[in-house]
C-alpha cells in the first residue's frame, strides 16, 4: 500500500496541492492506525466525498431558493420561507446551524461552518479537533490532515473500515446518507489506485 503524490493525483485529479503533499508525506496516516489497504481507501474515499475530490476546504453554501427547499425542507418549507437566505452564505449557516451543534453566540453558525477534508461542523466539534479557536485553519491545506485524522480516530472508524461498511461510515461521518452514492463511486475509485 503506497500513498504516492502520483497516486493521489491520479485518484483526484482537481485535489489542491498542499493536501496532495500532507497526505503523502511519510507515516502521515500510520499514526491514526491507517495501515491496512481496506482503511486506506474508505479514508479516501471519505475525505474526498467531504471535500469535492479533495479541492475544497469550506463548505458551499450559496444555493438557490428552490434548492434550500430541498436540503433542509423541514427548515424552509417554501419558497418564500427560503429566499432571504437564496444566495447569502454567512446568513444561511447562522439559521441553519445557529443554537445546535455547539453553537450558541451570534455568528457560530458561520464562524464554524462545514470545513476541513471532514467538513467539521459546529462549535463542539471543531472543539474536539482542537481549532474551536481558529475555526479558519480547517479551511486552508495546512493542518487539516490532522483533524480529519484525529475525527477518524476518535469515531472508531478504521474497524468499520475493516468490515468494508461504507453506509455505516457515511453515517458516522456525516450523520446520514448524504454522499452515499459518490463514496461508492469513489471507493470503487480507490480500490483500484491505492493498491
Amino acid at each position: 500500500m503506497i500513498l504516492t503524490e502520483a497516486r493521489i493525483r491520479a485518484f483526484a485529479p482537481s485535489a489542491m496541492p498542499g493536501i496532495v503533499t500532507a497526505l503523502a508525506a511519510p507515516g502521515a496516516l500510520s499514526a491514526a492506525g491507517i495501515t491496512l489497504p481496506l482503511r486506506l481507501h474508505h479514508f479516501m474515499a471519505e475525505i474526498a466525498v467531504e471535500s469535492g475530490g479533495l479541492s475544497k476546504l469550506e463548505e458551499n453554501l450559496n444555493y438557490s431558493a428552490k434548492r434550500l427547499t430541498q436540503v433542509w425542507p423541514k427548515r424552509f418549507p417554501t419558497i418564500a420561507a427560503a429566499t432571504p437566505f437564496a444566495r447569502n452564505p454567512e446568513a444561511l449557516a447562522n439559521k441553519v446551524y445557529g443554537g445546535r451543534l455547539g453553537n450558541t453566540q451570534p455568528g457560530d453558525g458561520w464562524r464554524y461552518r462545514g470545513s476541513g477534508l471532514m467538513q467539521t461542523t459546529g462549535r463542539e466539534n471543531f472543539r474536539a479537533v482542537g481549532h474551536e479557536d481558529d475555526p479558519e485553519t480547517l479551511r486552508h491545506p495546512v493542518g487539516v490532515l490532522a483533524s480529519a485524522l484525529k475525527f477518524w480516530s476518535d469515531h472508531g472508524c478504521n474497524a468499520i473500515a475493516d468490515r468494508d461498511n461504507l453506509l455505516k461510515l457515511r453515517i458516522t461521518i456525516n450523520g446520514g446518507t448524504n454522499g452515499l452514492d459518490d463514496a461508492k463511486v469513489w471507493l470503487a475509485k480507490a480500490k483500484r489506485i491505492f493498491i
